[in-house]
Protein backbone atom coordinates (compact mmCIF):
# COMPACT_ATOMS: atom_id res chain seq x y z
CA UNK A 1 0.00 0.00 0.00
CA UNK A 2 1.56 3.33 -1.08
CA UNK A 3 1.67 6.39 1.35
CA UNK A 4 -0.72 8.31 -0.28
CA UNK A 5 -2.89 5.62 -0.11
CA UNK A 6 -3.08 5.24 3.35
CA UNK A 7 -3.41 8.36 4.17
CA UNK A 8 -6.38 8.93 2.08
CA UNK A 9 -8.18 5.83 4.11
CA UNK A 10 -6.65 7.15 7.27
CA UNK A 11 -8.47 10.62 6.59
CA UNK A 12 -11.55 9.11 5.14
CA UNK A 13 -11.63 6.58 8.47
CA UNK A 14 -11.85 9.70 10.60
CA UNK A 15 -14.67 11.11 8.80
CA UNK A 16 -16.49 8.07 9.03
CA UNK A 17 -17.29 7.22 5.73
CA UNK A 18 -18.60 4.11 4.53
CA UNK A 19 -16.54 1.28 3.46
CA UNK A 20 -18.54 1.95 0.26
CA UNK A 21 -17.51 5.10 -0.03
CA UNK A 22 -13.70 4.40 0.75
CA UNK A 23 -14.00 1.52 -2.02
CA UNK A 24 -15.70 4.05 -4.69
CA UNK A 25 -12.94 6.83 -3.74
CA UNK A 26 -9.76 4.81 -4.05
CA UNK A 27 -11.48 3.18 -6.90
CA UNK A 28 -11.92 6.36 -9.04
CA UNK A 29 -8.17 7.63 -7.82
CA UNK A 30 -6.71 4.06 -8.93
CA UNK A 31 -8.23 4.66 -12.56
CA UNK A 32 -6.79 7.84 -12.58
CA UNK A 33 -3.21 6.93 -11.80
CA UNK A 34 -3.77 4.10 -14.12
CA UNK A 35 -4.56 6.32 -16.84
CA UNK A 36 -2.03 8.87 -16.47
CA UNK A 37 0.40 6.13 -15.60
CA UNK A 38 1.87 8.48 -12.41
CA UNK A 39 1.04 8.89 -8.91
CA UNK A 40 -1.99 11.26 -8.16
CA UNK A 41 0.21 13.87 -6.20
CA UNK A 42 1.87 14.50 -9.29
CA UNK A 43 -1.20 15.56 -12.06
CA UNK A 44 -2.22 18.74 -12.16
CA UNK A 45 -5.53 19.83 -11.89
CA UNK A 46 -6.50 20.24 -15.53
CA UNK A 47 -5.12 16.97 -16.27
CA UNK A 48 -7.83 15.58 -13.49
CA UNK A 49 -10.15 17.96 -15.09
CA UNK A 50 -9.12 16.17 -18.47
CA UNK A 51 -9.68 13.24 -17.55
CA UNK A 52 -13.42 13.83 -16.21
CA UNK A 53 -14.17 15.24 -19.87
CA UNK A 54 -12.62 11.67 -21.06
CA UNK A 55 -15.02 9.46 -18.55
CA UNK A 56 -18.00 11.17 -19.97
CA UNK A 57 -17.37 11.69 -24.07
CA UNK A 58 -14.94 8.75 -24.52
CA UNK A 59 -15.92 6.04 -21.70
CA UNK A 60 -19.31 7.10 -21.71
CA UNK A 61 -19.85 6.47 -18.15
CA UNK A 62 -22.99 7.68 -16.03
CA UNK A 63 -22.64 11.04 -14.52
CA UNK A 64 -22.95 9.43 -11.10
CA UNK A 65 -20.33 7.80 -11.71
CA UNK A 66 -18.21 10.76 -12.99
CA UNK A 67 -19.81 13.39 -10.43
CA UNK A 68 -18.66 10.21 -7.25
CA UNK A 69 -14.82 10.54 -9.20
CA UNK A 70 -15.09 14.27 -8.70
CA UNK A 71 -16.14 14.15 -5.14
CA UNK A 72 -13.00 11.64 -4.73
CA UNK A 73 -10.01 14.10 -6.73
CA UNK A 74 -11.49 16.51 -4.55
CA UNK A 75 -11.24 15.05 -1.30
CA UNK A 76 -7.68 13.45 -2.28
CA UNK A 77 -6.20 17.14 -3.32
CA UNK A 78 -8.47 19.16 -0.51
CA UNK A 79 -7.77 16.92 2.38
CA UNK A 80 -5.39 13.97 1.86
CA UNK A 81 -2.87 16.43 0.32
CA UNK A 82 -3.76 19.57 1.46
CA UNK A 83 -3.83 21.93 -1.19
CA UNK A 84 -6.76 24.38 -2.17
CA UNK A 85 -9.69 23.72 -2.46
CA UNK A 86 -10.24 22.81 -6.14
CA UNK A 87 -13.35 22.44 -8.02
CA UNK A 88 -13.70 19.78 -10.28
CA UNK A 89 -16.83 19.79 -12.73
CA UNK A 90 -18.88 17.52 -14.00
CA UNK A 91 -21.95 18.67 -16.84
CA UNK A 92 -25.26 17.50 -14.89
CA UNK A 93 -27.06 15.69 -17.22
CA UNK A 94 -30.21 16.88 -19.11
CA UNK A 95 -33.00 14.97 -17.83
CA UNK A 96 -36.52 14.77 -18.98
CA UNK A 97 -39.04 15.67 -16.29
CA UNK A 98 -41.41 13.04 -15.48
CA UNK A 99 -44.09 13.19 -13.02
CA UNK A 100 -44.44 10.25 -10.88
CA UNK A 101 -47.14 7.87 -11.55
CA UNK A 102 -49.79 8.45 -8.55
CA UNK A 103 -52.58 6.03 -8.03
CA UNK A 104 -56.49 6.43 -6.96
CA UNK A 105 -57.19 5.05 -3.51
CA UNK A 106 -58.87 2.51 -5.28
CA UNK A 107 -55.73 1.25 -6.95
CA UNK A 108 -53.84 1.65 -3.73
CA UNK A 109 -56.65 -0.46 -2.20
CA UNK A 110 -56.48 -2.97 -5.07
CA UNK A 111 -52.53 -3.82 -4.84
CA UNK A 112 -52.92 -4.03 -0.88
CA UNK A 113 -55.71 -6.84 -1.04
CA UNK A 114 -53.88 -8.85 -4.03
CA UNK A 115 -51.95 -11.02 -1.78
CA UNK A 116 -53.92 -13.75 -0.57
CA UNK A 117 -52.08 -13.84 3.05
CA UNK A 118 -53.02 -11.42 5.49
CA UNK A 119 -49.20 -11.06 6.60
CA UNK A 120 -48.68 -10.03 3.27
CA UNK A 121 -51.67 -7.65 3.33
CA UNK A 122 -51.00 -6.29 6.40
CA UNK A 123 -47.00 -5.65 5.74
CA UNK A 124 -47.85 -3.97 2.25
CA UNK A 125 -50.52 -1.31 4.38
CA UNK A 126 -47.76 -0.86 6.60
CA UNK A 127 -44.94 0.02 4.53
CA UNK A 128 -47.41 2.00 2.16
CA UNK A 129 -49.17 4.11 5.28
CA UNK A 130 -45.57 4.79 6.33
CA UNK A 131 -43.91 5.43 2.91
CA UNK A 132 -41.09 2.62 4.30
CA UNK A 133 -38.22 2.29 2.23
CA UNK A 134 -37.77 -1.86 1.05
CA UNK A 135 -34.82 -1.60 2.90
CA UNK A 136 -36.48 -0.26 5.95
CA UNK A 137 -39.17 -2.68 5.84
CA UNK A 138 -37.15 -5.66 5.98
CA UNK A 139 -35.74 -4.56 9.31
CA UNK A 140 -39.17 -3.55 10.75
CA UNK A 141 -40.02 -5.15 14.36
CA UNK A 142 -43.43 -5.45 15.54
CA UNK A 143 -42.30 -3.54 18.94
CA UNK A 144 -41.45 -0.72 16.24
CA UNK A 145 -45.33 -0.22 15.82
CA UNK A 146 -47.07 2.00 18.35
CA UNK A 147 -50.99 1.60 16.98
CA UNK A 148 -51.65 3.99 19.88
CA UNK A 149 -49.94 6.98 18.81
CA UNK A 150 -50.22 5.46 14.81
CA UNK A 151 -46.22 5.64 14.54
CA UNK A 152 -43.45 3.73 13.21
CA UNK A 153 -39.68 3.80 14.62
CA UNK A 154 -37.48 3.16 12.02
CA UNK A 155 -33.51 2.39 13.33
CA UNK A 156 -30.81 3.01 10.75
CA UNK A 157 -32.90 3.51 8.20
CA UNK A 158 -30.95 5.75 5.40
CA UNK A 159 -27.71 7.73 6.23
CA UNK A 160 -27.62 4.86 9.55
CA UNK A 161 -30.36 7.62 10.88
CA UNK A 162 -33.01 6.54 13.47
CA UNK A 163 -36.57 8.48 12.57
CA UNK A 164 -40.54 8.11 13.71
CA UNK A 165 -42.79 7.94 11.25
CA UNK A 166 -46.86 8.76 11.64
CA UNK A 167 -48.90 7.03 9.31
CA UNK A 168 -52.03 8.23 7.70
CA UNK A 169 -54.82 7.00 9.16
CA UNK A 170 -56.64 6.80 6.10
CA UNK A 171 -54.42 3.97 4.52
CA UNK A 172 -54.19 1.84 7.55
CA UNK A 173 -55.95 -1.54 7.37
CA UNK A 174 -59.46 -2.08 7.17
Amino acid sequence: MTELRRRMIQAMTVRGFSPRTHESYLGAVRQLAKHYRRSPDELSVDEVQAYLAHMITTRNLSWSTCNIAAQAFRFLYHVTLGRDATRFEVPAPKQAQRLPEILSREEVALRIEAPPNPKHRLLLATVYAAGLRVSEAVRLKVSAVDRGRMTVRIEQGKGKKDRVVRCRPDCSSR
